[in-house]
């Protein structure tokens, strides 16, 4: 989705677009750029052999803006449309854990997107 969604064009209101692929080896490294202000956030995916089949995911958005912290839940944003967009949300097993404490505004993004 990464290499997807590198286009400058954002569909309707989304951010689907400006993201970058920096590296795909045993971790990807990427980045998202908004298409309004164009803060800068780093994208981490580090993958983990589970202990049945599939493996453990655990990805990590943040802004390059330290005064970004109260982001509209874009840094959740960001996870989220990767893991929908490229289907992995449906697969079997498949569990998001986060917090308002660990994601900022991640409450009040959830709720927009469940709309």
């Amino acid at each position: 989705m990464i290499q997807n969604w590198t286009t400058d064009h954002c569909p309707g209101k989304s951010q689907k677009c400006l993201y970058a692929l920096i590296s795909a080896g045993e971790d990807i490294i990427a980045t998202h750029t908004t298409p309004v202000l164009r803060f800068v956030d780093d994208i981490t995916f580090v993958f983990h052999p589970a202990e049945s089949d599939g493996c453990i995911i655990v990805g990590h958005s943040v802004s390059r803006s330290w005064y970004a912290i109260l982001d509209s839940g874009t840094n959740y944003r960001n996870m989220y449309n990767l893991m929908t967009g490229s289907g992995l949300s449906l697969t079997p097993g498949f569990n998001e854990f986060t917090s308002d404490k660990n994601c900022t505004q991640y409450s009040t993004a959830r709720q927009l997107l469940d709309l």
